[in-house]
């Protein structure tokens, strides 16, 4: 159910702690490009501030992001998966992160100052993904309204995603004489934006 999970700073985007999930989930195709969207996302919520809780479509897969006293919780699922169980376990990371860090938030001003926070997540991610554990949370359903948002409304990508757009090759007679080194500008270009 719960692919990943990153946990930043509204103000300015910074990643304060994320899930340093070890384990190989083959079902899951492209991890990359899901983790470049939840930056992203970061990114264009701090410009805008999102509401409470959103989640946001992209594909067979759904972000969802708990906001509160300046900090974002995000975590990717199974679009098919129970939104609500998604909201519960971001609001246990959210108790918890702001009991032990709260104060210190602020003054951060490093990338991952929090990772030691992955235990925690890891552990609550377990109860979560528990089938056992989730008849008990059944009880949630419901609690949990979250505004929904496509990907592409949140980041203002009109038809897809720039991640998974194919570089077309222009025909070979542009690519003589100065065509070349504009090809490679432009390519070195991409390479910098979407790394």
């Amino acid at each position: 159910m719960l692919k990943f999970t990153l946990i930043s700073r509204c103000a300015d985007a910074l990643p304060l702690a994320a899930s340093m999930d070890n384990t190989v989930d083959s079902s899951f195709a492209d991890p990359d490009k899901y983790k470049l969207q939840a930056k992203n996302i970061f990114k264009e919520l701090s410009l805008n501030p999102p509401p409470r809780l959103l989640t946001i479509t992209s594909g067979e897969y759904s972000f969802h992001l708990l906001t509160d006293q300046g900090v974002s919780y995000l975590t990717l699922c199974e679009s098919k998966a129970p939104s609500y169980l998604a909201f519960a376990f971001l609001e246990d990371l959210h108790k918890e992160f702001q009991t032990l860090y709260g104060t210190e938030l602020g003054k951060t001003e490093r990338p991952y100052a929090f990772i030691k926070f992955d235990t925690f997540l890891q552990k609550t991610k377990k109860v979560y993904q528990d089938t056992r554990q989730k008849s008990n949370l059944s009880k949630l359903q419901g609690k949990f309204n979250p505004v929904k948002k496509s990907i592409s409304d949140v980041l203002g990508w009109v038809k897809e995603d720039p991640v998974s757009q194919a570089v077309e090759m222009p025909p070979p007679a542009v690519l003589a004489g100065g065509g070349i080194a504009l090809l490679i500008l432009i390519l070195m270009v991409m390479v910098y934006f979407f790394r």
